[in-house]
């Protein structure tokens, strides 16, 4: 039916034209404003995925020179992930701090007889190049009774999940091989064990989203460990990647295989989180074959990462609802969107609703891809709490403390992680007019009615 617009009678009118009888008494009513809670859509969490206020770090191998423990508490992790450690002693004393823990299989085999072979039958060696390490043979039945056995001791452990590494052998494999060895792994192991074990993979190799040439694989995992270029650290790629996941019922978990610096991993973060993804903790992080791996510090990153453990309520259970600035485009609201950004060159925003929840706060992400600088958000409060009045608050990472960051992590009570402040807001017609403070990186607005 097309829409007609103007008085109740012309309204009416429009109805018979069209051959529709209103209900006895019924009167028709004017075009009301979409709210933002109704376009935010539920996602149901893949089985083993994090949920939005999830911190995550790679628990990547037991080290000498090296506290993961207490690195894990540094940054307040929830889930230990990635990690090839099958000491089950120190599994289960990640256990015991409430850390989820996922083991780790991949591509590459020690032993030769499970390797592939170049033309001479020689071993090819794996992406390292290093003796002894060769790329497995996915159709050498050694090798997949070997990878049943690692699978099936991973499970013994009691693991929360397991990751696939390099799922394609670097390109080894073709993705029609992958699929169809990964396919008959996942049958046999879960007929012998009797039970589902969350899977997920690495998506590195199709740029690093859900979709693409690699989607033949990656359907036949739960969730994504995927790794973002340096190039991708921006918000038009965490877009798009956010949206190709949701929409293949997925969830990405993002790591990168670059050392990026500290301003652009607070980026990648703030960017992550916005879109309802996660960054892993670059601690123990991969950065090329060539390159030492990357250990940052609690000094440069934990203020953003208690920031999301003091905030958990504002993540977990809201849900993409539009957005606007920087590097984005939203199409859901037609010539009448919801928010707008003034005097924001680099500011996106994104905003975030629980699904049908009218009356319950909306919150805004805000992230800043360029130098410090104050904005001016405009909100339109009838499609926010149909027209009631706002009250907007600020929450910010609460600047770095070593001793407030170790109290917190003691008493598993991150409040004072965040910081908030009342913001004015200055009716302007249809908007609501917010003048926001120079952001550093992050900031949330929490939206809510006046008085509620």
């Amino acid at each position: 039916m097309r829409r007609c617009s103007g008085t109740a009678a012309v309204g009416l009118l429009c109805l018979v034209m069209w051959g529709v009888t209103p209900a006895p008494g019924a009167q028709a009513k004017e075009d009301r404003p979409v709210l933002v809670c109704s376009v935010a859509k539920k996602m149901t969490r893949p089985p083993g995925a994090p949920k939005y206020s999830d911190v995550s770090m790679r628990l990547f191998h037991l080290r000498k020179d090296r506290d993961l423990i207490a690195a894990g508490k540094a940054f307040h992790i929830t889930r230990g992930d990635w990690s090839y450690i099958k000491d089950a002693d120190f599994i289960k004393q990640v256990r015991e701090l409430g850390w989820s823990f996922q083991g780790t299989t991949n591509a590459v085999t020690r032993d030769p007889e499970q390797a592939l072979k170049d033309k001479d039958g020689k071993p090819v060696l794996d992406h390292f190049k290093k003796p002894g390490r060769y790329w497995a043979d996915w159709k050498n039945e050694k090798h997949r009774e070997w990878y049943l056995a690692e699978l099936k001791r991973w499970a013994a452990l009691g693991v929360d999940s397991i990751q696939r590494d390099e799922p394609t052998a670097i390109r080894h494999w073709s993705v029609s091989n992958a699929a169809a060895f990964f396919k008959d792994m996942h049958r046999r192991f879960e007929k012998e064990i009797g039970r589902k074990v969350p899977m997920s993979c690495n998506l590195a190799w199709n740029r690093s989203m859900f979709g693409g040439r690699g989607w033949p694989i990656a359907k036949l995992f739960d969730f994504g460990m995927a790794e973002m270029n340096r190039r991708d650290v921006n918000p038009t790629f965490l877009r798009a990647a956010a949206l190709d996941a949701r929409k293949r019922g997925k969830f990405l978990m993002y790591t990168t295989y670059h050392k990026l610096g500290v301003p652009t991993y607070r980026r990648a973060i703030a960017g992550c989180y916005a879109n309802g993804m996660l960054f892993i903790v670059p601690w123990d992080q991969f950065a090329g074959t060539r390159s030492p791996r990357v250990f940052s510090r609690p000094e440069d990153l934990a203020d953003v990462y208690g920031f999301v453990r003091a905030n958990a309520a504002l993540l977990d259970g809201y849900e993409d609802a539009a957005v606007a600035g920087h590097g984005l485009k939203e199409t859901r609201y037609g010539k009448t969107p919801p928010l707008a950004l003034a005097k924001a060159s680099q500011v996106s925003s994104w905003v975030r609703a629980r699904p049908g929840k009218q009356g319950e706060p909306v919150v805004v992400h805000l992230v800043n891809w360029g130098r410090r600088s104050t904005l001016t958000v405009k909100v339109r409060a009838a499609m926010f709490f149909a027209g009631a009045p706002l009250r907007v608050e600020l929450r910010t990472p609460a600047p770095y403390d070593g001793k407030a960051h170790a109290t917190a992590e003691q008493k598993r009570d991150y409040s004072g992680l965040s910081v908030s402040r009342q913001l004015t807001v200055k009716p302007a017609g249809e908007w609501s007019v917010i003048d926001v403070p120079a952001l550093d990186v992050w900031g949330v607005l929490l939206v809510s009615p006046a008085g509620g």
